[in-house]
């Protein structure tokens, strides 16, 4: 029932969540960590053939940044490029 994305990110925030990232379609992704707030925005994909396991692969890749040691970010507009590799192919897999 947010209005907005970041309306989203802002409650879970409140709740007291340390990071979140709140995606929207092909619009920008929403990033709070602590008193820090960004926008991302996405990469147009090149083509959409079926969106399952986007945002699986989407959530993967920003753990396994946020794992390594990325910014938040970083991690996050990683994710978003990937999501948009994963939505070019059918399936659930996009070739490495």
């Amino acid at each position: 029932g947010d209005a907005t994305p970041a309306a989203t990110a802002d409650r879970y925030a409140g709740a007291g969540a340390a990071m979140v990232v709140v995606k929207n379609g092909p619009g920008p992704v929403h990033l709070r960590e602590g008193g820090t707030t960004a926008q991302i925005v996405p990469p147009p994909a090149p083509r959409v053939v079926d969106t399952t396991a986007a945002g699986d692969s989407f959530n993967a890749r920003v753990l396994v940044g946020r794992l390594r040691g990325e910014p938040p970010a970083d991690a996050t507009a990683a994710a978003c490029a990937l999501a948009g590799r994963v939505i070019g192919e059918r399936g659930a897999l996009a070739p490495v």
